[in-house]
């Protein structure tokens, strides 16, 4: 039988998280978990605006947030107010050149998800992000599944995994409207690789946890097209599903 401690989660980027969550990402985590009212709003004002959109889309964004959530912004101060909008406009200055970085905001979700509980472990054993599943055999560690992807972030417990594939927009990596032939080589790869850590899992008798998470809302489509496809196992998760993590 496996044990859960053979199991490695080797970093594949040798990613440094103070230079991947900068003070603009902890910033604004820590200012949520502190008001955790405004968590749907923040999550919609980045989900709407993306990295380099112009100052008025800002405004615009800005205003609706404060509309569609009026109850929620209007439980902060106005100097709170005032601060949880520099906030949310502080991770469009994270420097983003791609492709060899990824967008703040995507940096941000992950960062939630990290730095807050499992959904599903109880007793974390190990964590980390930009990482891979290994298991160590002849001093040298090898993939438990092939393939050059990675995961955003990875939970393991005893017995148990959880693993995050963080997506600003879910709807908009799905290709919900195309037949699933036309879809990328890159999502269909993407969601084979998830799919195929729900076999391992389950020919070693392992509970498996597998999550596409998002900022965006309605995402009830995109859990009816993967279903569709054959990635049943995979669970499409967005603000309301995470508010369980702060």
């Amino acid at each position: 039988m496996l044990h859960m401690k053979q199991i490695h989660l080797c970093s594949e980027k040798n990613v440094d998280t103070n230079t991947r969550f900068p003070d603009e990402i902890r910033s604004l985590a820590s200012f949520i978990r502190s008001h955790r009212k405004v968590w749907p709003l923040v999550a919609d004002y980045l989900a709407r605006v993306r990295y380099g959109s112009s100052p008025e889309l800002h405004s615009k964004t800005l205003d609706f947030v404060r509309i569609a959530y009026s109850r929620r912004w209007g439980s902060l101060t106005q100097e709170q107010q005032i601060k949880l909008t520099e906030l949310m406009r502080g991770i469009y200055n994270v420097p983003y050149t791609p492709p060899n970085q990824e967008d703040p905001r995507t940096r941000f979700l992950e960062y939630i998800v990290y730095s807050s509980d499992s959904l599903n472990i109880e007793h974390v054993r190990r964590k980390n992000i930009q990482c891979s599943l290994r298991l160590k055999r002849k001093k040298q560690y090898h993939r438990i599944v092939e393939g050059k992807s990675d995961w955003d972030v990875a939970f393991l417990g005893k017995r148990m995994l959880e693993l995050h594939e963080c997506k600003v927009n879910v709807s908009n990596f799905i290709p919900e409207s195309q037949p699933y032939e036309l879809w990328p080589n890159e999502i269909r790869n993407k969601l084979d690789f998830m799919k195929r850590h729900d076999d391992y899992a389950k020919k070693n008798n392992l509970r498996c946890f597998i999550y596409l998470t998002g900022l965006d809302t309605g995402q009830g489509r995109s859990k009816q097209v993967l279903s569709d496809r054959g990635y049943k196992c995979i669970r499409v998760i967005g603000p309301e599903e995470m508010d369980a993590l702060l």
